[in-house]
C-alpha cells in the first residue's frame, strides 16, 4: 500500500488493475496530495505483497471480495467516506464499493473496466476479435496456463502491458518497479 499526503478531510483510495500495481499512481498520488488529498493506493487481493492473515480465509478473487477488502481497509483507517478511483480490476472494485456501499463513496472515477460484470453475460460469446484480446483468461484457467504463468510471470506481465497499451512506450525501469506486483 502507498499513502501520500496528510490526513485531511478528503481522502482518495485508488485501485489498480492486473498486471499493474501501485506504481501506476506514482506520479499522480503526490500531485493529488499537494492539492490536499490523502491518497491511499492499496494492492488488491492477490497482488503485490498482499497475504491472507488466516489460513481459513477463502481464497476468492471475485470483484465483490476485493470491494469488501477496500471497505475493511477504510474501516481500519477510520475513513467514513472517500473519493474512490480505479482502472481495470480496480475500476470494477471501485464500482462495486459505490454500488454496495454508496454512503462510503463521495465520488467515483472509473476507467477501463467500468462495468460490474455478470457471470451470465460473461458466459456469452463475443465477436472473434474481442475474444482474441482476452486470450489470457482462457489460458490461465488451464493447468498449462497456471504453470506457464508461474514460470514466466514477469514476461506475461510485460506482454499484457504491451497488448493493453500498444502506443505506450514505457521504460524498462518503469516496468521493473511494477513487475514484482504482477505475481
Amino acid at each position: 500500500m502507498s499513502i501520500s499526503g496528510r490526513a485531511m478531510v478528503r481522502r482518495l483510495s485508488s485501485c489498480t488493475g492486473w498486471p499493474y500495481d501501485i506504481q501506476s499512481y506514482a506520479r499522480v498520488a503526490p500531485a493529488l496530495a499537494q492539492k490536499g488529498f490523502r491518497v491511499i493506493v492499496p494492492y488488491l487481493r492477490g497482488y503485490g505483497t498482499t497475504r491472507f492473515l488466516s489460513p481459513e480465509t477463502p481464497r476468492n478473487g471475485q470483484p465483490s471480495a476485493m470491494a469488501a477488502d477496500i471497505v475493511h481497509l477504510m474501516d481500519a483507517l477510520k475513513i467514513k467516506q472517500a473519493d474512490i478511483a480505479g482502472f481495470d480490476w480496480g475500476a470494477r472494485t471501485a464500482d462495486i464499493v459505490a454500488a454496495l456501499w454508496p454512503e462510503r463513496v463521495k465520488s467515483l472515477v472509473s476507467v477501463s473496466g467500468y462495468l460490474i460484470s455478470s457471470q451470465q453475460i460473461g458466459a456469452k460469446p463475443l465477436p472473434p476479435q474481442a475474444e482474441l484480446s482476452w486470450w489470457y483468461q482462457f489460458y490461465f484457467a488451464t493447468e498449462r496456463g497456471q504453470q506457464g504463468y508461474s514460470q514466466n510471470t514477469h514476461d506475461f506481465a510485460k506482454l499484457i502491458w504491451r497488448q493493453a497499451s500498444p502506443g505506450w512506450k514505457f521504460s524498462d525501469s518503469a516496468f521493473e518497479k511494477s513487475a514484482p506486483g504482477a505475481g
